[in-house]
């Protein structure tokens, strides 16, 4: 048998609902996952002539569950426009569009159908069809490697006999938190310490004539934010109680701000900016304990809409040319 380490994911773009990729186009490694098919079973529930239940029945075969995985950018930005909707590739190379390719992922009305891969050794190879990105978490802390941990659901899979041809695992260098660059109102913050950004695209599933789900329709996106911030000043308890920096008063006012972070890869490239232009304050306690600790802000947000633009972006550079859909 394989060992629990010996797996990789596939991931490929559909044409549309209904027309799974017989290949992938991108391979990755994964720190975990839980992704895989989820039978749902229950009892019938009736009378009978002894103290024994119903027999057994299959109420839903349902697929669905998360993957981890470390930032490399080619993978990264195939993940963020399935998360978000919406993907424009600009080549920004010496010639017009050639290399290195700039992907600005913005969010959608929908997101893409996507066919998953999942191989463990040389022994389970599966095909999991017409899936989309129902959310994602993007982190980061100091010192370490950016991961995203991306939430998936799927109307149908399959056992395949054998490994599809195609793909190329990503091996790029990860995408790192030290070299960042964080911005909050437009000034550069060197206090952040850590972040997580948590969207919802809220894809609802929906079972009809089949045993499996028939729809994957778009609910209520959110996209909330958490960070830790040193203690420099009071800003960031004032903008939380205060209406802004500097207030005095209880204020219904909600202080809202533009966040960026600006992220390289292990060999300092740029690679990675994740811009909320309109970010709201929700909470930001002042720490108290005994232990004479280094004063630490856990601060809460939540992006509200914009006037013009999306609510949340993310540009990933890479050298990628297209996430068309697979052929």
């Amino acid at each position: 048998m394989p060992g629990t380490n010996v797996f990789v994911l596939g991931v490929a773009v559909q044409s549309g609902k209904g027309a799974p990729a017989t290949a992938p186009q991108f391979l990755t490694a994964a720190r975990s996952r839980d992704l895989m098919p989820n039978p749902e079973r229950g009892r019938l529930e009736e009378t009978g002539t002894g103290r024994d239940g119903g027999e057994r029945e299959t109420t839903l075969i349902g697929l669905g569950g998360s993957v981890e995985i470390y930032l490399r950018p080619t993978i990264a930005g195939l993940m963020m426009y399935g998360l978000l909707g919406a993907n424009a590739t600009v080549g920004t190379g010496p010639e017009p569009a050639t290399a290195p390719y700039t992907h600005t992922a913005t969010a959608a009305d929908d997101q893409p159908w996507l066919t998953f891969f999942p191989y463990w050794g040389d022994t389970l190879f599966e095909r999991y069809m017409d899936c989309k990105v129902t959310a994602g978490t993007i982190a980061g802390s100091a010192g370490q490697s950016m991961t995203g941990n991306f939430t998936v659901g799927g109307l149908d899979y399959e056992k395949l006999a054998a490994k599809p041809a195609g793909g190329e695992l990503d091996t790029g260098a990860v995408i790192r938190v030290p070299g960042v660059t964080y911005t909050v109102e437009a000034a550069v913050n060197n206090a952040i310490t850590e972040f997580s950004m948590q969207i919802d695209a809220a894809q609802n599933l929906q079972q009809t004539t089949k045993i499996t789900n028939s729809f994957m329709e778009p609910g209520l996106r959110t996209v909330q934010m958490t960070y830790s911030q040193v203690f420099e000043d009071l800003g960031p308890y004032e903008k939380a109680n205060y209406g802004g920096p500097g207030g005095t008063q209880p204020s219904q006012v909600i202080h809202r701000n533009a966040w960026q972070g600006a992220f390289v890869d292990a060999e300092n490239t740029p690679r990675l900016t994740l811009d909320v232009p309109n970010l709201a304050y929700m909470t930001s306690p002042l720490p108290v304990n005994a232990n004479g600790e280094i004063a630490i802000y856990q601060i809460t947000a939540e992006a509200d809409p914009v006037t013009a633009g999306s609510i949340v972006s993310s540009e990933i550079v890479n050298g990628t040319a297209s996430y068309a859909p697979a052929a």
